[in-house]
């Protein structure tokens, strides 16, 4: 099945991206990734939304979760290490298995993206049509919460920024499924 053409990123996102390898942004949207064979669910939200956490209690055994927190984990970059090379690197695992996405024997797959612009959302959904997504809000005031108890140094700090910069991008578009975090935090 075709995929959309490659689109560029919003312009406010794009020249910070553009600031650190005028490439990069190709990597951030792929253009030749291809629909998910198994049935993916997509979950965006903002820095400390709770979208890992969200995955996690509904993930099951043998699903494949794609989450760029985590592969820079596995990868053993520095949580300050926001370097192109480091973003180059870690964006090339998540696009190799989002590509894998095709055509894996997997049950279920997750992916995990922020995506505050509604056409970045539906950038995403139109190239891996995904079987559900999802947009997991938690208020600004409980991203800076979690955001503060979990993460430290620059992490910290880049986790707050991008929380609100999420927060003032973000418009609900009229198909988005919401879920709210809020409780229990």
């Amino acid at each position: 099945m075709a995929t959309k053409q490659h689109q560029p990123l919003p312009p406010s996102r794009a020249q910070k991206v553009h600031d650190m390898d005028p490439h990069i942004d190709q990597l951030l949207r792929p253009p030749d990734l291809q629909p998910s064979r198994p049935n993916l669910t997509i979950v965006f939200g903002p820095a400390g939304g709770g979208k890992s956490t969200y995955v996690a209690q509904h993930a099951k055994p043998g699903d494949t979760i794609i989450d760029l927190d985590a592969i820079r984990a596995q990868l053993e970059i520095s949580e300050s290490d926001w370097s192109a090379a480091a973003m180059i690197r870690s964006l090339g695992v998540r696009n190799t298995r989002l590509r894998e996405l095709a055509t894996s024997d997997a049950p279920g797959a997750w992916f995990i993206v922020s995506a505050a612009a509604s056409s970045e959302r539906e950038w995403w959904r139109n190239v891996l049509q995904p079987s559900a997504h999802f947009v997991v809000l938690a208020s600004v005031g409980v991203c800076t919460n979690r955001i503060i108890k979990t993460r430290r140094g620059d992490r910290m700090e880049r986790s707050l920024l991008a929380a609100k910069s999420w927060w003032s991008q973000f418009v609900q578009a009229r198909d988005d499924a919401l879920v709210t975090t809020d409780c229990g935090h």
